[in-house]
This record gives C-alpha cells, structure tokens and sequence, in this order.
C-alpha cells in the first residue's frame, strides 16, 4: 500500500514537471551575461519562471549550478544572487 501511494505521487510530480516544461516550450528566458549577449535559463528553470510569471508571482527562489541562492524579480526584470548581491537583467 505504501509503494502504491509512492508510486502514484511521484508519477504525479513527473505529470507535472512535463506539464511546465510543455507548457513554457515556446517561452525562452535568459540572462544578461555581458552587454548584449544572453544566456537562456535551463529548461527545467525556464518552466518554473514561465509558470511563476504566467501565475502573476512577483519573484521565485532558486539554487543556480553554482550552489548560489538566487532570486528572479519579475517586476523589475532581473537576478539577484542572495550570496553577493550580484545582479542581471532577464528577458
């Protein structure tokens, strides 16, 4: 019975990581890394911000690969890394 419930609630979370990812196909967010040139998000990252923006979040936390806390601010259009203060604009 406790495999069944396991089983059943990590095929759901799987249903709905393809959903975002689905559902944010045709939305690309990047990063600012120089003057005029962009980095896009990874895909994974790309859904969630696409479904926190889409969801009218005013910002989403997350652990950028390299371990930093970052923050995307939607309203003001950028990254802040917690770590340092660090920050980039977003498209």
């Amino acid at each position: 019975m406790k495999a069944e419930k396991e089983f059943d609630r990590i095929k759901s979370i799987q249903g709905e990581q393809a959903r975002l990812l689905a559902n944010a196909r045709d939305i690309i967010w990047a990063y600012e890394i120089s003057d005029n040139n962009w980095e896009k998000y990874i895909p994974e990252l790309n859904a969630r911000m696409e479904h926190a923006h889409a969801s009218n979040l005013s910002s989403i936390d997350f652990i950028n690969e390299k371990h930093e806390h970052c923050r995307i601010d939607f309203k003001n259009e950028i990254e802040i890394c917690l770590n340092n203060q660090r920050q980039r604009q977003i498209i």
